[in-house]
């Protein structure tokens, strides 16, 4: 679900994509997968692994054991709801780099990474 495509502005060319499994938080997962990539030069499998937070227009919703407990207090303190629990979120993402493609898959689910996607490689997969 929220497969999303970006290009790049000036050629139009596809620079990634990313997508993510049902859920009420799946704009949350991809969207801080795509800023991880695209402003902070993380590769899609790190961004992929950052902890996952949201709201859902209640409390603040933070991946549970990934979070350091001073950042959890330190919200309580300024008077936010927070709620520690379990975020799995199934992310998936390829970024097109100069010498091929990269990819990143959630390793809080199913599935994984493979293949060989560089410029002039005769298999897609070994």
């Amino acid at each position: 679900m929220a497969p999303t495509l970006i290009f790049d502005k000036g050629t139009g060319e596809l620079v990634m994509n990313a997508g993510s499994m049902g859920g009420a938080l799946i704009i949350h997962s991809v969207a801080k997968t795509l800023y991880g990539v695209l402003h902070w030069r993380l590769t899609p499998q790190q961004a992929i692994d950052l902890p996952n937070f949201g709201s859902l227009n209640g409390p603040s919703l933070l991946e549970e054991q990934r979070f350091p407990p001073a950042t959890v207090q330190a919200l309580r303190a300024r008077g936010a709801e927070v709620r520690e629990q379990v975020l799995p979120s199934g992310v998936q993402a390829l970024q097109k780099t100069a010498s091929g493609y990269l990819g990143g898959a959630d390793p809080r689910r199913e599935g994984v990474v493979m293949g060989d996607w560089r410029r002039g490689a005769r298999q897609a997969f070994p």
